[in-house]
């Protein structure tokens, strides 16, 4: 929910969200969800953050700590790995 909201905020697209780790709909079912709850609106098809969002998204960066880092960077999904033992060795 961060990335979206960072990614709304930034007044990014949010079609490049879509990779393996989400799908369209997985996308669709947020954004809704976000509608609903009052934290983005649509206007004039453009989804921008609402006031409830933008205190929500900066309480949600201070509790996971993310500090002053760039605005604009945003974890790719689809490069990320399963955790593996201490002992295993990673093969790509």
């Amino acid at each position: 929910m961060v990335t979206i909201l960072r990614v709304i905020r930034n007044n990014l697209n949010v079609n490049f969200l879509i990779n393996d780790e989400f799908s369209y709909s997985d996308l669709m079912k947020v954004i809704n969800d976000l509608k609903k709850n009052g934290l983005i609106r649509d206007f004039l098809g453009k989804l921008e953050l609402t006031s409830i969002g933008l205190s929500e998204l900066n309480r949600l960066e201070q509790e996971l700590k993310f500090g002053n880092i760039e605005k604009l960077i945003i974890p790719d999904y689809k490069y990320f790995i399963d955790k593996i033992g201490v002992n295993d060795v990673y093969l790509p």
